[in-house]
């Protein structure tokens, strides 16, 4: 580390080599009193501050608006809204969105992005749904998710594995999304190994996720299915048609009726 040194003399802020200093305490010279100042590096404030939201913004978790806006999705302590952020792993990775994330808004049927491109952003939802919708070859559509207020969306292995999306993200109502562009994000993960681990730990998450859903299809039935989804967002069928929820559970409408029945 380079130093800066004061001698008797005066002479101050020169840079001395090994060899200088060891030439300075040779036998039969006389010494010079030196002092030697390190500059070190000031401490680096966590990344959850440096990324922290301004004083007196708007929470994404639990955003305020009129009745009816969506904004009111999250503001109740019991639901399970938010798997990833309520993880203390994930805060930092929420406040990078909140404090980097360009505001996007959608109405409802627009596109976060699009099945057959590639997923160039990712977003921390603040207000609305989205609906991640596969068109089949034969030209089906399927249901294979949900991404609801106070939860991350977009298509993760698309962004980071640089291919075509599998899936479309659509708007379920209107939509406040703050959203950053995956060469953004993927800069954060180069940081230092913190952030390394932190992406890591999002991969982990989804693929947990997916083992969990594919555990749910065999091992628990349609209504414990319906149910968990309700958990996550109570006010669903306000704005989600029951066909949607019919093709993420793998089931005809007349079905799915049978089951909404015996749960009202």
């Amino acid at each position: 580390m380079p130093a800066s040194i004061t001698g008797c003399s005066g002479v101050a802020n020169t840079s001395i080599s090994l060899r200088s200093r060891a030439a300075l305490f040779r036998p039969g010279l006389k010494r010079r009193c030196i002092a030697v100042k390190v500059r070190e590096r000031p401490p680096e404030k966590p990344a959850a501050e440096r990324f922290a939201a301004p004083a007196g913004g708007k929470s994404a978790v639990c955003p305020s608006g009129p009745e009816g806006s969506g904004a009111g999705l999250a503001s109740n302590r019991n639901m399970d809204f938010n798997r990833y952020i309520a993880a203390a792993e994930f805060e930092t990775l929420a406040a990078f969105f909140r404090a980097r994330g360009e505001p996007f808004r959608l109405e409802r049927g627009d596109r976060f992005s699009e099945q057959g491109l590639r997923c160039r952003y990712g977003g921390l939802v603040e207000e609305g749904a989205f609906r991640y919708v596969h068109l089949s070859g034969a030209g089906d559509r399927h249901v294979v998710g949900f991404a609801f207020a106070g939860e991350f969306v977009g298509d993760y292995v698309s962004m980071r594995c640089q291919t075509l999306s599998q899936v479309s993200i659509e708007a379920l109502r209107p939509c406040r999304v703050l959203r950053v562009a995956a060469g953004t994000l993927e800069s954060l993960y180069r940081t230092d190994a913190g952030h390394e681990r932190l992406g890591r730990g999002v991969a982990e998450s989804l693929l947990s996720e997916v083992y969990g859903r594919l555990l749910e299809t065999y091992a628990a039935s349609l209504q414990e299915r319906y149910e968990a989804l309700l958990r996550r967002c109570p006010r669903l069928m306000e704005y989600c048609p029951a066909r949607d929820l019919a093709s993420w559970l793998g089931i005809r409408p007349e079905t799915f009726s049978r089951i909404r029945g015996r749960i009202r």
